[in-house]
């Protein structure tokens, strides 16, 4: 049976497939929740007369930064699934998946100690199944290379070789070493 050519692309798949489906429906949740902040902010504005730079002050931050993030996250899982079957293209993911995991554990607070946000910090676990394939396909990558590169020097795979033709091999190379000495 004849292995796959990067074996990371399911891995990676599943981990864009995972994350996609966790940060769209946070996503919509979050969106869900800041259209109702803004039919507030918009009446206080509106009925009350308070000015919008002074209302927008009582709410925080984090609602809009939060949302922002699983925006990202959601368009990041798309661009993982497409770049996933590109052997250089992995090099661009992960990158992407290193400088998100960053930035969101610095800027949403997922990497915190504290228990509740413990599972906060378990949905980097497609983050980690994205980095893991993707690794896996530059390391295939890079050792596929290397054969390739044997394979046209002229250097014969000794992988599927069997042990006869193997210690042929060893007796001629020895042999060819021998008569460079002498």
């Amino acid at each position: 049976m004849e292995k796959r050519k990067y074996s990371g692309r399911q891995l990676i798949l599943y981990g864009a497939v995972l994350l996609l489906v966790w940060a769209g429906y946070e996503c919509y949740i979050r969106f869900e929740m800041l259209s109702q902040f803004l039919t507030g902010l918009i009446n206080l504005c509106a009925n009350e007369g308070v000015p919008f730079a002074r209302a927008i002050s009582y709410f925080p931050s984090s609602m809009f930064s939060i949302a922002l993030y699983m925006l990202v996250l959601a368009l990041f899982s798309v661009a993982c699934v497409i770049l996933r079957n590109r052997p250089m293209g992995d090099y661009v993911v992960l990158a992407l998946t290193i400088a998100i995991a960053i930035t969101g554990g610095a800027w949403v607070g997922l990497f915190s100690l504290s228990v509740l946000n413990w599972a906060q910090s378990l949905k980097t676990v497609p983050l980690l199944m994205i980095a893991a394939g993707c690794v896996v396909n530059i390391s295939q990558f890079h050792v596929s290379g290397i054969k390739k590169r044997r394979q046209d020097d002229g250097e014969k795979d000794y992988t599927k070789m069997n042990r006869r033709q193997l210690a042929d091999q060893v007796k001629r190379h020895r042999a060819g070493r021998k008569k460079d000495v002498a």
